[in-house]
């Protein structure tokens, strides 16, 4: 048996630690990434909120303006309010998925966050809203939202 010299192990070893620097530069990449399109995603959502804020400071309805198929002329003050609301939970809680998604938010803070906001978004009163919302949920959400209990409204 021939032995291997020092200098083929020690030329050994840093190929190696060359190949692992790379899987490391690989994952950090892609977590960049991930971080990064979540970002995008709570920046629009952020958006979406301020947009929202100036509805409910106006008192106009927002779903109503944006899907003239929806719009109620007999609404309250208090019920556009509402419903403005509702549309900022759901954009509320399609960041959070976007972010639990891309593996930033931890499946305990996930479950928290979105039970209540699940709950919420199948009321009956907010049914309007889920009809025009759901449609443009991603696919997972949508699915996830689907599997909930819904309440039968009249």
């Amino acid at each position: 048996m021939k032995k291997i010299s020092l200098d083929t192990w020690i030329q050994l070893v840093g190929l190696l630690s060359v190949l692992a620097g790379l899987v490391f530069v690989g994952l950090e990449m892609r977590l960049s990434r991930n971080i990064a399109l979540a970002s995008q995603i709570q920046a629009r959502s952020n958006q979406g909120l301020s947009h929202m804020d100036t509805y409910i400071e106006a008192g106009i309805d927002w779903l109503g303006v944006s899907y003239p198929e929806t719009y109620d002329a007999t609404l309250t003050q208090y019920e556009i309010i509402k419903r403005n609301e509702e549309v900022g939970r759901w954009l509320v809680l399609e960041a959070d998925y976007a972010q639990y998604t891309q593996g930033l938010m931890t499946e305990d803070f996930w479950e928290a966050k979105s039970g209540g906001s699940i709950n919420s978004i199948l009321r009956c009163e907010a049914r309007d809203v889920y009809e025009v919302r759901i449609l443009r949920a991603p696919a997972g959400l949508q699915e996830l939202i689907e599997e909930q209990t819904r309440p039968s409204c009249n």
